[in-house]
């Protein structure tokens, strides 16, 4: 498999809020034009994709967020990681832009298995992984 690198890890750890458009807009700069970033779904079945990246109301977003980099994602977040941040880390997930872990179980892995590196989370398509490394 070819390594990949990890072009940003993003730390939520103890994030009880934030501004919601914020977290819209972040989750923007990593996802592709027309990918969901936030949807409303009732009985597993999406009745409406209310934020997508690269359509998002000018009025909350005069100038556009555009990709930054198509490198994978690391983000750390524990129990007391909400709102906002769990928007941003839900969406990117959900469109296996990241790889989701906790600081500790990145620590045992770096420890217990130096020669193994965050980016093992990737498949060999690029798709991440939640799993603890």
């Amino acid at each position: 498999m070819k390594s990949k690198t990890v072009s940003l890890t993003e730390v939520y750890n103890f994030c009880l809020g934030g501004v919601f458009e914020e977290a819209v807009a972040e989750a923007a700069y990593f996802l592709e034009p027309g990918q969901p970033i936030a949807q409303t779904v009732r009985n597993q079945e999406v009745i409406d994709n209310v934020w997508v990246a690269g359509d998002l109301s000018l009025q909350v977003f005069p100038k556009q967020p555009s990709r930054l980099t198509t490198k994978p994602v690391v983000i750390l977040v524990n129990s007391g990681t909400a709102s906002a941040a769990e928007v941003l880390t839900g969406a990117l997930h959900d469109n296996h832009r990241c790889c989701i872990t906790t600081f500790i179980c990145l620590l045992c892995s770096a420890l217990l298995a130096p020669s193994t590196s965050v980016t093992g989370a990737f498949d060999g398509i690029g798709k991440a992984q939640s799993r603890c490394l």
